[in-house]
C-alpha cells in the first residue's frame, strides 16, 4: 500500500480542515493508507477523516498510548494545545483503536513527551511515507518554539527524496 504522511501545525483553521479532509478524502480514492502522528490540529483532522472515508490509518504517537492522553490533557493545560482539540484527539485515537488495534503505533518503554520522542515518531512517519502533505499555520497561539514541528518534518521529508507539499496558512 502507498502511504500519505498527513502532518501539520496544532492548530487548525475552517480553510485548512476543508483542505485536510479533501485531502485524506481523495487519497483514499486513489487507494493510498493515511500515517500521521496522533497530534492535535492537523493529525486529528486526517485521523477522522481517514475513518469518515473508509481508509487504512496508521498513527505513529511518540509515547506509549496509555500516558498519551494524560500528557495531551497536560500540554492543554500548559497552552501547547487547545483542551477541545485535545479531547478530540483522545476520542479519535479510541475510536481508530476500537476500530482497528493494530492501527496506533507507540514506543515500548517512552512514557515522557521529549523532543526526541516527537523526532523519533516523526522519523517513523517519514520511514512508512510514499508521499508528504503538511499543513503550516504562520502566528497560531500553541507554536512551538523548538526547531521541531511542521517545517523541520518536511524539510526531513525533502532529504529523504520523499515528494513533498506544504500548504502554508495564516492566522
Amino acid at each position: 500500500m502507498k502511504w500519505l504522511a498527513v502532518i501539520g501545525t496544532r492548530e487548525a483553521t475552517a480553510e485548512m480542515r476543508r483542505d485536510i479532509d479533501e485531502r485524506v478524502r481523495q487519497a483514499i480514492t486513489e487507494g493510498w493508507g493515511i500515517v500521521s502522528g496522533g497530534s492535535t490540529g492537523v493529525d486529528t483532522i486526517a485521523m477522522i477523516a481517514a475513518m469518515e472515508y473508509g481508509g487504512v490509518m496508521r498513527v505513529y504517537l511518540p509515547i506509549e498510548y496509555t500516558a498519551y492522553a494524560k500528557s495531551l490533557r497536560e500540554r492543554a493545560a500548559q497552552g501547547k494545545c487547545l483542551p477541545a482539540d485535545a479531547e478530540a484527539t483522545i476520542v479519535a485515537l479510541d475510536e481508530l483503536r476500537s476500530h482497528d488495534p493494530s492501527a496506533v503505533i507507540d514506543p515500548s518503554g517512552v512514557t515522557t513527551l521529549t523532543p526526541e520522542a516527537f523526532y523519533a515518531r516523526n522519523e517513523q512517519i517519514l520511514q512508512r511515507a510514499g508521499r508528504v502533505v503538511a499543513y503550516h499555520l504562520e502566528g497560531n497561539a500553541t507554536a512551538s518554539k523548538l526547531p521541531a514541528g511542521t517545517l523541520l518534518t518536511a524539510q526531513r521529508a525533502q532529504e529523504l527524496e520523499i515528494p513533498t507539499e506544504v500548504f502554508e496558512y495564516r492566522v
